[in-house]
């Protein structure tokens, strides 16, 4: 039996709702520069976002005076770095961790 996940898995909608509505929150981007520097021009992205290590995350966070119940939006190539890093906060009592189902792979170009 699987563990309740204490993060959410967002996806393309939820993502641009948040955005739309403009929510604060911390976009921390997983990927290696060079998948940044690569990405294909006209992609979803999101250019308020942090490119961060996953072992960078929680240095990060408190670093820059982030509160744990600032909302955290993860997202890596395709989802596989964002659940580890979702743990890790979550563990840390961040209360508002949100992981790109999919990751920057599942978006379309716009």
């Amino acid at each position: 039996m699987n563990e309740p996940e204490d993060f959410m898995r967002i996806g393309e909608y939820q993502l641009r709702n948040l955005i739309s509505n403009r929510t604060q929150f911390v976009y921390l981007d997983l990927r290696s520069p060079e998948r940044i520097a690569a990405q294909a021009p006209g992609h979803f992205f999101f250019t308020g976002s942090i490119p961060a290590r996953s072992e960078q995350v929680l240095e990060i966070m408190r670093d820059k005076g982030y509160g744990t119940s600032t909302p955290v939006v993860l997202i890596c190539e395709n989802g596989s770095k964002t659940v580890a890093v979702a743990k890790t906060l979550t563990q840390n009592s961040f209360l508002n961790v949100f992981v790109v189902e999919g990751g920057a792979d599942s978006l379309p170009l716009d």
